[in-house]
């Protein structure tokens, strides 16, 4: 069935064929269709589209599309701005000189370069036990995972990335400085990413205080499972261009992957870390925490 309504396309299949058809021009030539697969309850299907139409927006660049047979927001087009000042300040550059100016040009063409990239889809937690999670048919082995998700039904699975455009122009710079510069641009292009996901996410669906998980953050949850994570989103390569490598590294190196979930403690994986020198570390650690709350008695 094929439901054409101005500015989007809802379509209802049960085969392969997904065509994208475009918006109407005053949303500045976007493409979005809304696919939903055969919900248990009839109604769902028209509060998903109708959610969706009232929320459609915070991101210009936001489209949604079929990916495999799940419903996956793409955001393609995420704006990158670099604050110069702050990118000098990180690199302990002096405003005025030689190396200020290097890292002023390559921070201009960085931004004519990147083209930063995201998506997450809605998925919902299936099943539980001792030491795993079952989302969308999907199972995670993290007792970590599973005791954040104790009383959450929606989760966000997500991949964000700095985009293979600003990988590729990162390959320029012939010097030790020019490479080290690049790299801490493209860190900058991923947390913009980061950023534009979970704005876009919050705006849409309203899940109240969030926290995140990325596989291979902990020992807890293995690099390993991004495999399934990767297999939930569907064809991510396709959409974004980020694709597991044979160790389930991401290429573009500067991505990341995870879950978004309902949280009201603000967890952090940094609270569970021992890593005594970590550059990113955004709270303290805490000994006995895992003791306390993840253990199992």
């Amino acid at each position: 069935m094929l439901i054409s309504i101005p500015g989007f396309t809802t379509t209802d299949q049960r085969d392969n064929s997904h065509p994208v058809h475009p918006v109407n021009p005053v949303r500045n030539g976007l493409a979005a269709t809304l696919s939903l697969d055969e919900p248990k309850l009839p109604c769902y299907r028209f509060f998903l589209f109708f959610r969706f139409m009232h929320s459609y927006g915070p991101i210009d660049s936001a489209r949604v599309k079929r990916l495999g047979t799940v419903l996956t927001t793409v955001l393609d087009h995420i704006p990158f701005r670099i604050d110069t000042d702050a990118l000098l300040a990180s690199l302990r550059v002096a405003a005025r000189g030689e190396m200020a100016q290097e890292v002023l040009r390559l921070a201009q063409e960085a931004e004519t370069a990147a083209r930063p990239r995201g998506l997450y889809k809605i998925a919902f937690v299936e099943s539980r036990d001792a030491n795993s999670v079952v989302i969308d048919g999907w199972p995670f082995t993290s007792r970590v995972l599973r005791v954040n998700l104790d009383e959450v039904e929606r989760v966000f699975p997500f991949v964000a990335t700095c985009g293979v455009e600003l990988e590729a122009w990162s390959q320029s710079p012939n010097d030790m400085f020019g490479r080290y510069c690049a790299d801490v641009i493209k860190d900058l292009a991923l947390e913009q990413a980061v950023r534009a996901i979970g704005e876009h996410l919050v705006n849409a669906y309203r899940p109240g205080a969030t926290s995140m998980m990325h596989p291979g953050s902990l020992d807890d949850w293995p690099v390993t499972e991004q495999g399934n994570l990767f297999a939930l989103l569907g064809d991510v390569a396709g959409a974004i261009g980020v694709r597991l490598t044979e160790s389930f590294m991401m290429w573009p190196t500067k991505s990341v992957s995870g879950v978004w979930f309902p949280s009201e403690d603000g967890f952090e994986s940094c609270r569970l870390c021992p890593r005594e020198i970590c550059p990113k570390r955004r709270t303290p650690y805490e000994p006995d925490l895992y003791d306390r709350k993840y253990r199992r008695g």
